[in-house]
């Protein structure tokens, strides 16, 4: 069995560890953050910038990013800033110096696993150290640096802005839209030319129809109750989506909303992304499949 050396374990230098601004967290706050959107996250991708989340501070608010170009997660909370940062904080917490700051770093996936491991079952709070090249995470005696993927991430407010605009607007309930979807998928990839499963959504008023795109082999169909909450009465929208995509954002989402909340579909025509949220805090965006 091959043993890993500590020649092999790279030097971190001291200087490159001043931190410029640091966020303290209540401990399984940032789990749930990290968790919440991590699904969304690329994996290695040729774009390198993308295999990660990123992490930013942005008018006020703790912002979490993930996106593979086809499907995005986004998780936001406002940051308490003040120089007292107290033992039982409920919010992310900062210094009233940074108020006025926006700036981000991406964080690469392979960190995720050693950080929820840390995470899990924790009490307290948790520290973050931003520097320039790393991120210091600091919980207790455990304490993790990260280096940071070098790139500019994409421009995700501009994608959120976009969908913003979307008019039709259903309600619909999560957990019955999971259970459709779980029992149309294996027919959608069995019968798929590539065993993907792309499904056709078609939305009315009050309805929403779950079917077999017409290339596949196998014919399958799932019809349930929707609530339409603004748009045009009697339009009919037909978008092709990921099955996989939209069960893993309701599973996501549903970690981060009370039970029995219902979920929003803002949606416009055929080709610009579908956005998918429980609340103002988190949503996910996914782009359309042609079918």
């Amino acid at each position: 069995m091959f043993a890993p050396s500590l020649d092999h374990i790279p030097e971190i230098q001291a200087e490159t560890l001043e931190h410029n601004y640091s966020v303290y967290f209540p401990t399984q706050m940032l789990s749930q953050i990290i968790k919440r959107v991590s699904h969304a996250a690329a994996q290695n991708d040729v774009r390198f910038y993308m295999n990660g989340v990123y992490l930013g501070i942005d008018n006020g608010q703790f912002i979490a990013v993930a996106t593979d170009g086809h499907r995005m997660a986004v998780s936001s909370h406002d940051i308490d800033f003040s120089d007292d940062v107290g033992d039982e904080i409920q919010s992310p917490t900062a210094p009233t110096s940074i108020s006025n700051t926006n700036a981000g770093v991406i964080l690469p996936n392979g960190v995720f696993p050693v950080l929820h491991k840390i995470l899990s079952g924790s009490q307290g709070q948790f520290k973050i150290d931003y520097s320039n090249r790393n991120l210091t995470f600091t919980l207790g005696s455990h304490t993790v640096i990260s280096n940071l993927v070098d790139g500019r991430y994409p421009d995700w407010k501009r994608v959120a802005s976009t969908v913003a605009k979307n008019t039709e607007l259903f309600k619909v309930d999560p957990s019955e839209l999971t259970t459709a979807l779980k029992r149309a998928t294996p027919l959608l990839k069995e019968g798929s030319p590539n065993n993907t499963s792309v499904c056709v959504m078609s939305f009315k008023d009050n309805a929403l129809q779950l079917k077999s795109p017409g290339s596949n082999a196998i014919s399958c169909k799932e019809v349930m109750d929707i609530a339409k909450e603004a748009g045009e009465p009697e339009t009919i929208v037909d978008i092709g989506m990921n099955a996989d995509y939209l069960l893993e954002s309701l599973a996501s989402l549903g970690a981060c909303s009370e039970e029995g909340e219902a979920a929003q579909i803002a949606l416009r025509d055929t080709t610009t992304g579908i956005l998918i949220s429980v609340n103002k805090n988190n949503y996910d965006i996914i782009m359309p499949v042609r079918v």
